[in-house]
């Protein structure tokens, strides 16, 4: 699948917010600006039924509010330039399409739907197992089986986990319409993330025990594994890999250090900016009952730009968070940073009021598949 002939990067962030004022949007959609785009989704809860995105110019930070009802179709959307979030299809006009939504006719337990890069396909987990189902045909073909995690490698193949939950061992390729499965990586230790880029065909992945996270890379052309790094005593929460082969892991402590709350950081491989490690300098929260608001909670989501020289990150900023209750629990304010791998500067593209945002992707514009 091509491109649009005008790059578009799009950076799109999952949420559940509360209204407009959290944002600072304004209340009508407007055509995509030509350099690049914030959008944020949220699928409401009934009666309403709805989808709420943001979209935001990366250059001026403006932002404008797009609201469309579900009944707008899988057709409709990727019949124009298109981008493709977790279970949603954003057409550059606006339409906007829950992939769920598309199928739960056919199959009611169907979850974590994902469209293929040249929107031909639809992967959806259900029960035991994962369904794909061809929009040219509306053939469904099922692979049964403990998959995890699966996501697009090109047109046609999916990457997921396999294995019980929490002792995942494999990765293993699925091919579109067809039966079978072929085994990429066996571990010893459980694989707890995967990461795939569609466009090149390059996977990473983590592994884990008690004390270490290792991160390792696959080139498409070849099959030879590479060991990116290791750290000790932190989790990985997730994983991204770029086309240029840069790979950045969520990461967070095991244990914390003198009743602090230590920040979600970043990790990154030597690719990205000249050496491995942790990303950000992040402040502590002081331990709750102490609180006064001064520090980061840390990294909620984050993504590569397409050339992979720049990572979107949404965080808390150094006096975003606040106790909720007198439990402890913190709420903090997110908005969208931007690093630039080649100046090493964070700067703050959003500044909204929201504490709901949760998750953040960068995409560029699609063609509409070939008829």
């Amino acid at each position: 699948m091509r491109s649009s002939p005008f790059l578009i990067a799009a950076l799109a962030v999952l949420l559940q917010c509360r209204g407009r004022e959290h944002l600072g949007a304004q209340s009508a959609f407007r055509a995509a600006p030509s350099q690049g785009v914030v959008v944020f989704l949220a699928d409401n809860p009934p009666p309403q039924r709805s989808v709420r995105a943001v979209i935001v110019d990366t250059t001026s930070g403006e932002a404008g509010e797009l609201e469309l009802l579900s009944r707008d179709s899988l057709s409709q959307a990727i019949a124009e330039p298109f981008f493709s979030v977790g279970g949603f299809v954003v057409s550059r006009s606006g339409k906007n399409a829950s992939l769920v939504r598309a199928f739960s006719e056919k199959q009611s337990s169907h979850f974590g739907c994902s469209l293929s890069p040249a929107g031909e396909y639809v992967a959806c987990h259900a029960g035991n197992g994962v369904h794909v189902i061809d929009l040219r045909t509306q053939k469904t073909s099922e692979e049964q089986g403990e998959l995890r995690q699966c996501q697009w490698r090109r047109s046609s193949e999916l990457l997921c986990l396999e294995g019980a939950y929490q002792k995942e061992r494999r990765i293993v390729a699925l091919p579109a319409g067809k039966r079978g499965r072929q085994i990429l990586r066996q571990s010893d230790e459980r694989i707890g993330q995967l990461a795939v880029n569609t466009s090149s065909g390059a996977f990473a992945w983590s592994v884990s025990n008690d004390r270490q996270q290792k991160i390792f890379r696959r080139r498409p052309a070849g099959s030879a594994d590479e060991l990116l790094g290791s750290i000790d005593n932190h989790y990985v929460f997730s994983l991204r890999i770029a086309s240029n082969g840069a790979v950045a892991a969520r990461v967070a402590p095991r244990q914390r250090e003198s009743g602090n709350r230590q920040p979600r950081n970043i990790w990154v491989s030597r690719e990205f900016n000249g050496r491995a490690g942790i990303l950000l300098t992040l402040a502590e929260l002081p331990a709750p009952g102490f609180f006064r608001g001064a520090g980061f909670d840390g990294v909620e989501s984050f993504d590569f730009a397409p050339d992979g020289s720049q990572l979107a990150i949404l965080m808390s900023g150094p006096d975003d968070c606040r106790m909720v209750d007198e439990g402890g629990n913190v709420a903090c304010r997110l908005n969208v940073h931007v690093y630039d791998s080649k100046t090493g500067g964070l700067h703050q593209l959003t500044h909204f009021r929201a504490t709901e945002l949760h998750t953040l992707a960068w995409r560029e514009w699609q063609s509409p598949p070939a008829k």
